[in-house]
């Protein structure tokens, strides 16, 4: 490094305490009650999924019986073939 060019902090961490880093990064304490709350909203949130995927099998289940219904249906009222006399 040349004698020209000086270290400079930049203003941002002149006044910031070294290890504030590492004191960022470790997890906050909750409370008993605030773990069981998040807890219990995170069950929810995931049994309301759990419904949602369910109906949708359940709707797409039910469009696939009407499906096959309407398809034997048509074969079965299907006309015969009349052939052609010469």
């Amino acid at each position: 490094m040349s004698q020209s060019m000086k270290r400079v902090t930049r203003a941002t961490n002149a006044s910031t305490h070294p290890g504030q880093i590492v004191l960022d990064a470790q997890p906050k304490c909750r409370m008993k009650a605030a773990r069981a709350e998040d807890d219990r909203r995170l069950q929810e949130a995931q049994e309301a999924k759990e419904a949602e995927a369910v109906a949708g099998l359940t709707r797409l289940a039910a469009l696939e019986m009407d499906m096959e219904v309407a398809q034997t249906q048509a074969q079965m009222n299907k006309p015969k073939a009349v052939k052609p006399r010469p």
